[in-house]
């Protein structure tokens, strides 16, 4: 497979997952709220972990056995740092809360989980969780800077959304880029084989004569 290739569908399937996500996270927020269910900060890792985790398997389904797994991987590795907010929360503890501690716990929880997926088949998969880390936090840190520049600046109205969404939804490459850059040269290095049961695998390739 054409590393850089990968590496464009990458960005864009994790890209797209982030701005599919964002608008779920409103959503499930705002029922949240009509149904008065107080906290519900696992809503935000859940919406954001499945839709990224969706966008992704598309494009391991070639490459990873493990490929189904992949989605339910990152939305309940996400959520759960968040769940243990909401435990918090309830229990009166709401200043523990952290966006980017819990978005870091996540980050290495789902990363830990598909690390796994990836062991049999790809080199170095241990290092998968701080790929994750540094590519889910930059991300977040796009979208907390968001509303600290638009209040900042003074910024109100659509001018003021735009500008937040535009800010918010740039996480998406983020995530993307430094995601795609650990995962570029492992395809660059390997490549995928079928086995006897049509199952495929990530292999090296054998050296020219």
């Amino acid at each position: 497979m054409d590393a850089q290739r990968f590496a464009r569908q990458w960005l864009w399937a994790t890209t797209t997952g982030w701005w599919i996500g964002i608008p779920m996270v409103v959503v499930l927020a705002l029922a949240s709220d009509a149904l008065g269910i107080e906290g519900g900060q696992a809503i935000v890792g859940l919406a954001m972990g499945a839709s990224v985790g969706w966008r992704q398997r598309s494009r391991l389904r070639d490459l990873l056995p493990g490929w189904r797994v992949w989605p339910w991987a990152s939305a309940l590795g996400l959520a759960l740092p968040f769940a243990l907010a909401d435990i918090l929360t309830a229990a009166g503890q709401s200043a523990l809360y952290s966006l980017p501690l819990a978005t870091a716990l996540g980050a290495l929880t789902l990363g830990a989980w598909q690390a796994r997926l990836l062991r049999p088949h790809v080199a170095k998969s241990a290092t998968w969780p701080l790929a994750c880390l540094l590519g889910w936090t930059l991300g977040a840190a796009a979208g907390a800077g968001a509303g600290t520049l638009t209040t900042t600046l003074g910024l109100r109205g659509i001018t003021g959304a735009l500008t937040f969404l535009a800010l918010t939804a740039g996480g998406g490459p983020i995530l993307g880029l430094v995601t795609g850059q650990w995962l570029r040269p492992r395809v660059a290095r390997g490549a995928v084989i079928h086995g006897d049961q049509g199952e495929a695998r990530w292999t090296q390739p054998s050296p020219s004569p």
